[in-house]
């Protein structure tokens, strides 16, 4: 029987298809925005808006190279012809973009912008390609003084643009690319409708790096057809995708239940298993994926607040799910909601982090600092950071005093409404399967 993480679901996948740094991440591209330069989302297009609101950078998602960079351009320049009073400002000029070893292909020119009657507006077109795929990028400047003082601020915004196409983990034929690596975790996290843990995947991502480590064609080539299969199942509607996904999960799961002896088909029945068997009972029933997704909350936050990075051990999370079970029913109603929507909230958090103002992070940070349980539990990481904690006993000691504080705040509905709910919920952003 063929091994894997994802064995044979492929072939099914295509067959229905024919009835995931620090750098900001949107689509393929990984980024370092302007300093001071705000971001919002448009039309599935990420913008970046100048501090003076005189420049826009819209960068689209990313998609096939299926035709030549020229012609993409050709594509572009005709939609942009009907502007009123349209023209060229400069000639056609391209080359080897050396972040990513691919190429790129740019333009500048002028319109009347229908917004501001009678003023002349100014566009520059880049198109990026690399490992097959490409992203647009469009540099909008209200005027031409603008264009100029905001210019070499774009350039090296393009210059240094990465593409996770072009962004090679493992060597091979073909090589493991970050972009099959966050296409594989997307999928997975679309498949059983809940987002992984940070842990969780690491382990998906450690599992699908080692295919390439062993050199196991066929796994590699199961995954492989999973983004040729992820690419037919994008351009289906909604409901079909749906009604896919449904008939893939029954039979993934059937499949991993069957196997056994594989390491990877336990891992995913255990991430289902969290995402979706209740541990508690309750309006709405808890799941371990939930009381997960919280404890990387609180250490994350804690850690803001003291200036440390720590992950929750694993004994620790275990322990936690089974106090708060425990005590799940007894729990005020909006206190079971706030646990129970963390997987989204966590996941939402961990994807605008790295893309947020350096203003908006403080904001945050100071508002946890605020809240006298989270500041505990960062003095705590803190300490347990800064000792060696050679001695077991030490080591247990620190984690129980951890585990309690966790527990004291999972537990406080006033706490946890005020450190989810006002902190996060009002952040105007939320987590969506990436397609």
């Amino acid at each position: 029987m063929r091994r894997g993480i994802l064995s044979s679901l492929p072939f099914l996948i295509l067959a229905l298809a024919a009835s995931a740094q620090d750098r900001a991440r949107f689509g393929i591209s990984r980024l370092d925005p302007p300093q001071g330069w705000t971001r919002s989302d448009l039309d599935g297009r990420a913008v970046w808006t100048a501090p003076d609101g005189k420049v826009t950078v819209t960068l689209t998602a990313g998609q096939p190279l299926a035709e030549p960079q020229e012609t993409v351009m050709d594509a572009l320049l005709q939609q942009a012809r009907p502007r009123r009073e349209f023209r060229e400002e400069s000639k056609r000029s391209g080359g080897k973009h050396t972040t990513t070893g691919g190429h790129w292909y740019g333009l500048v020119y002028s319109y009347v912008d229908d917004a501001r009657p009678n003023l002349y507006a100014y566009d520059w077109v880049v198109t990026v390609a690399a490992g097959g795929r490409y992203v647009t990028l469009v540099a909008t400047a209200h005027d031409l003084d603008a264009y100029r003082r905001h210019g070499g601020t774009v350039a090296k915004l393009v210059e240094k643009l990465a593409l996770s196409t072009a962004i090679v983990v493992e060597k091979g034929r073909p090589p493991l690319t970050r972009h099959a690596l966050d296409e594989t975790i997307d999928f997975l996290e679309w498949l059983m409708h809940s987002p992984l843990t940070e842990a969780q995947k690491l382990t998906v991502e450690a599992e699908v790096r080692g295919y390439w480590q062993k050199k196991s064609q066929t796994d590699m080539d199961d995954i492989r057809e999973l983004l040729e299969g992820r690419e037919q199942l994008a351009k289906m509607k909604a409901e079909e995708r749906e009604l896919a996904r449904q008939a893939v999960l029954q039979e993934a799961l059937k499949q991993w239940r069957e196997e056994k002896d594989s390491p990877s088909a336990r891992m995913l029945l255990e991430i289902h298993a969290a995402a979706h068997q209740p541990i508690a009972k309750g309006t709405p029933p808890l799941t371990r994926q939930a009381v997960d997704a919280f404890s990387e909350f609180l250490y994350f936050a804690a850690g803001k607040t003291a200036g440390v990075t720590a992950a929750p051990p694993k004994d620790v999370k275990d322990k936690l799910a089974g106090e708060v079970a425990a005590g799940y029913a007894a729990m005020p109603a909006e206190q079971r909601e706030l646990i129970a929507g963390m997987p989204l909230t966590w996941a939402a958090l961990r994807v605008a982090w790295p893309d947020m103002p350096e203003a908006e992070r403080k904001s945050y940070v100071d508002s946890w600092r605020k809240s006298e349980a989270l500041a505990a539990l960062g003095r705590q990481l803190q300490a347990s950071s800064a000792s060696k904690l050679g001695e077991l006993q030490a080591r247990l000691q620190a984690q129980q005093a951890t585990f309690t504080m966790m527990s004291n705040i999972m537990r406080m509905q006033h706490e946890t409404s005020m450190i989810i709910a006002s902190n996060i919920g009002g952040g105007g952003w939320r987590y969506e399967y990436r397609w």
